[in-house]
C-alpha cells in the first residue's frame, strides 16, 4: 500500500507524534510525506519527504486573511502549490492520503479535488476547539467532509465530540489514540526521593499547557512546605509563552525550585523521565479556547511508570484514571493543585501505568490499526465509485 502523509511542519519537535507514526507505518506500507516546511534536521531522519513551500500571492493572501478575520470566508486555494501537489500525487499514485490537523488539511483538500483517492484527516486538539466560533471554518469543514472520499479521525473521544459540534459527520470517522514507542520509553532505574522529589513537565510553552497556573500553585506549595526538598522541571522548547513564564518564575522567586531545559531530542526526553518521580502536566483551556487532544508526553511518562499529575481536561481522563494512574485536578484551581501535590508526593512508581499505555497506545499496534482504517476507507471509496 502507498500512503501519502501531509503534515505542514513535518519534523518539528512539537510534532514528533506525526514523525513517529510515519516511522512505524513505514514498516507496513510505502510512506511518502509532503510538507510545506521541513522541521528540525537533527530529528528528521526520514528520506521520503517532499517539501512544497506555501507561497501564495501576497495581495490575495492579505485579502483572504481579512475575510478570515471577519469570518466571511476560509479559502486555502493556492494555484502554485496545487500544481506541484497534483504532480506529486500523479507521480506517487497513493492508495490513501493522510492529513494531520483539520485546519491544516485544508491546504491539501482545497487544492486537490479528486474523489477517487480516500483522504483521512486526523483532528488533534486546537483544530477541533479553537475555531468553533468561526462560521466560515465550520462551513468549510461541512463542505470538505461532505465529499465522499474524505474521512475524519479523532485522537480521543473528547475530540470526536468537539468535531461533531463543528458540523463534521463524525459517523463516517474513526477514533484512534496516538501511539508511542514503548521500547524507547522503558524505565531502567528507580531513583529514590532522599535527595528530593522531582516533578517534570515536558511540553511546548503554549497557553493550553497551563504553565502560568502551575507557577502560582508551586509558589503556594513551597510556602506551605518550605523545608520540603522538591524540584520542578519545565522541559522542552517552542511556544510563544516561554519568556513570560521565565519572568513569572523570577517574579515569584522560584528560580531555585523551577528549572527550564532547551529543546529536547527523544533520548534527552527519556533521560529526563528516568530521573523523575512524578510527571506533571496540568493542561487548561487556552486563552483562545484551544485544548489538548491527548498529550503524547503523558503516554510516554506512563510508559516510564510515572504517576501523573494532570487535569480533568479534554481526552486526558480517557487515559489517566484518577486515583489509579495518577491524580487529576480541576483546571486552574491552584489551591486544589496544592492539595493534590501534597498527596501525590507519597506515590511510588506505577507498573500499571506502563501496562495501560501498552494496551491503548503501543506504536506498532497503532500502525496496524491505522492500516485497517486505510483499507476500510479504500473499500468505501471503491464502493462509492461503483455506485
Amino acid at each position: 500500500m502507498r500512503v501519502l502523509v501531509f503534515s505542514e511542519g513535518f519534523g518539528a519537535r512539537t510534532l514528533t507524534f506525526v514523525y513517529n507514526e510515519v516511522i512505524a507505518l513505514n514498516q507496513h506500507a510505502e510512506v511518502h510525506v509532503v510538507c510545506t516546511e521541513k522541521g528540525d534536521a537533527e530529528l528528521l531522519q526520514y528520506d521520503h519527504v517532499t517539501e512544497i513551500p506555501w507561497r501564495p500571492n501576497k495581495l490575495i493572501r492579505r485579502i483572504k486573511w481579512e475575510l478570515w478575520k471577519k469570518d466571511i470566508l476560509l479559502d486555502e486555494r493556492n494555484p502554485e502549490f496545487a500544481v506541484r501537489l497534483r504532480k506529486l500525487i500523479a507521480s506517487y499514485r497513493p492508495d490513501v492520503i493522510h492529513c494531520h490537523f483539520g485546519i491544516e488539511a485544508l491546504k491539501l483538500t482545497d487544492n486537490f479535488k479528486d474523489v477517487s483517492i480516500p483522504v483521512v484527516v486526523t483532528f488533534h486538539g486546537y483544530d477541533a476547539t479553537q475555531f468553533d466560533h468561526k462560521e466560515s471554518y465550520k462551513k468549510k469543514l461541512r463542505s470538505t467532509f461532505g465529499r465522499p472520499n474524505i474521512f475524519p479521525m479523532f485522537v480521543s473521544d473528547y475530540i470526536k465530540r468537539r468535531v461533531s459540534n463543528l458540523g463534521v459527520p463524525v459517523e463516517k470517522g474513526y477514533l484512534l489514540y496516538l501511539g508511542i514507542n514503548l521500547d524507547r520509553f522503558k524505565r531502567t532505574s528507580f531513583p529514590n526521593k532522599e535527595n528530593g522529589i522531582r516533578f517534570t513537565q515536558i511540553s511546548s510553552f503554549a497557553g493550553q499547557k497551563g504553565h502560568s497556573y502551575s507557577v502560582v500553585a508551586i509558589r503556594k506549595f513551597i510556602d506551605k512546605h518550605p523545608d520540603l526538598k522538591v524540584k520542578f522541571t519545565f522541559g522542552g522548547g517552542g511556544g510563544v509563552e516561554k519568556d513570560e513564564i521565565i519572568k513569572l518564575v523570577k517574579h515569584h522567586n522560584l528560580e531555585g525550585v523551577i528549572s527550564f531545559t532547551d529543546k529536547l531530542n527523544p533520548e534527552q526526553v527519556k533521560q529526563l523521565l528516568e530521573d523523575t518521580h512524578i510527571f506533571y502536566h496540568p493542561s487548561v483551556v487556552g486563552p483562545k479556547g484551544e485544548t489538548e487532544g491527548l498529550p503524547t508526553a503523558i503516554m510516554e511518562a506512563m510508559a516510564m511508570e510515572l504517576p501523573v499529575f494532570s487535569t480533568f481536561h479534554a481526552g486526558i481522563p480517557e487515559l489517566v484514571q484518577n486515583g489509579i494512574n495518577g491524580l487529576l485536578v480541576q483546571e486552574k484551581d491552584t489551591d486544589e493543585y496544592v492539595r493534590k501535590m501534597e498527596e501525590i508526593i507519597h506515590w511510588n512508581y506505577l507498573p500499571v501505568n506502563r501496562q495501560r499505555v501498552m494496551e491503548m497506545c503501543e506504536m506498532n499496534a497503532h500502525a496496524l490499526q491505522l492500516m485497517e482504517i486505510y483499507k476500510s476507507v479504500i473499500e468505501k471509496c471503491k464502493s462509492h465509485g461503483a455506485n
